[in-house]
């Protein structure tokens, strides 16, 4: 017998009406405007929604796509979490948001468990993943969220971080908005359209996340991550490999690696393929509306 259909937005919207008082819930919609999360939400819904219609066993599910959501939510709530200095509204919202998520983590385990039990356990490792990398006080998360540590001890889940890279690529916010950046890659140009996958390569010294293109947009995304490290907007802390790392961090949307060199594809594309004035002038565009 299949478990019931798996609509997260269904399952989400349902359980904010369901887990707050009007007290509460107002004060968690005031939290997300403050901090501007409404875009990272809708963000998120859609990558969930995306990743596959998870009681459909004919569709395999993308384990890691699911552990990397989980990942940068707690990291991007955490983020604005940490800018609280009231005491009192910290501990408050800290308590409203694991609230809802430990709910959330039970109702997805609890429809999806039938088909895929590794689901439950995958949403715990992508969690604690970040736990782990982002250095966060682990009792203090274990506190808000009990069933991670439940679920550590009785089902043996293992946290592998793998190993930390010499190089890694960082963003830097001072001279241009990667936000932005990203809204003009999804809405405008349409280079991508996974806001996480884009963020999570950068500032990721262990090197987990990978960037999938798609079909025909690979000229566009070496071209653009040429243009940025030219503008010293991106930087590969460690180490001076840009190309190879970049080759490592990028793959076609079935996960396979590309088969050319990314140094010689953009000398090809700058010096010989006349089409590529087209995508110049975009990336003079976007580079203009996102530098500081």
């Amino acid at each position: 017998m299949e478990s019931p259909t798996v609509n997260i937005r269904q399952i989400y919207y349902s359980l904010l009406r369901r887990c707050f008082t009007p007290d509460e819930k107002q004060f968690v919609d005031s939290f997300v405007l403050k901090h501007k999360l409404s875009s990272f939400i809708e963000a998120t819904l859609k990558e969930v929604e995306k990743v596959s219609e998870l009681n459909n066993k004919d569709v395999p599910v993308d384990l890691d796509e699911i552990k990397t959501i989980s990942y940068h939510t707690l990291k991007t709530f955490n983020t604005s979490i940490s800018t609280i200095k009231e005491h009192q509204e910290k501990e408050r919202i800290k308590s409203l948001l694991s609230k809802f998520a430990n709910l959330l983590q039970m109702e997805i385990s609890q429809r999806t468990s039938v088909n895929y039990p590794e689901i439950s356990k995958t949403i715990l490792e992508g969690l604690m993943q970040a736990v782990h990398a982002e250095k966060y006080n682990e009792s203090d998360f274990k506190q808000y969220f009990p069933s991670s540590d439940i679920d550590i001890r009785e089902r043996a889940v293992t946290v592998d971080l793998g190993t930390k890279r010499k190089e890694y690529l960082i963003w830097d916010n001072d001279k241009a908005d990667i936000d932005e950046c990203i809204r003009l890659l999804i809405d405008e140009y349409f280079y991508i359209k996974s806001i996480i996958e884009f963020k999570s390569i950068f500032n990721d010294p262990y090197c987990n996340s990978l960037l999938k293109c798609e079909d025909g947009k690979i000229n566009h995304l070496i071209l653009l991550f040429e243009r940025l490290w030219d503008e010293d907007i991106i930087i590969l802390k460690g180490g001076n490999g840009f190309w190879l790392h970049l080759e490592g961090r990028m793959v076609d949307f079935r996960k396979k690696p590309f088969d050319f060199p990314f140094r010689k594809r953009a000398y090809y594309l700058q010096t010989k393929f006349p089409a590529s004035k087209i995508i110049i002038r975009e990336l003079d565009q976007i580079i203009s509306r996102i530098k500081k």
